[in-house]
């Protein structure tokens, strides 16, 4: 059964607490994004559908880089992801932040959808 992890990076969950990413600009340089600026917002594919919303981040605590967002993944997409649904709430999914082409009111990744599901077995 897939894990929900979207990343080589075997890092647990739990060490997610420090809250900092930094992302390229449409002008190509870093800028700094807080935790509080991403927790919550959409995370959409390339081709534009809304996979959920960031929870939470994977830290790797002794470089301190971000290396993947927590998607709490909306429910009519388990089955694609062939994950099981549960009674209640969802599942989530670890998306390595090399994933991420931009964020502005919503995370932009540059996969599709199709290229997400496949990773995801």
């Amino acid at each position: 059964m897939p894990d929900g992890r979207l990343t080589d990076d075997p890092t647990d969950a739990s060490d997610a607490s420090r809250k900092l990413l930094h992302h390229r600009s449409s002008g190509g340089h870093m800028r700094n994004i807080r935790y509080t600026e991403l927790h919550g917002k959409q995370v959409l594919s390339q081709d534009g559908r809304e996979l959920g919303e960031v929870d939470d981040l994977i830290l790797d605590h002794e470089e301190w880089h971000v290396h993947a967002l927590i998607v709490k993944l909306e429910r009519d997409l388990l089955e694609d992801f062939h994950m099981k649904k549960p009674m209640f709430g969802t599942q989530i999914l670890k998306v390595s932040t090399g994933f991420v082409s931009g964020v502005s009111d919503k995370v932009i990744l540059h996969k599709t959808m199709a290229e997400l599901i496949e990773l995801a077995r």
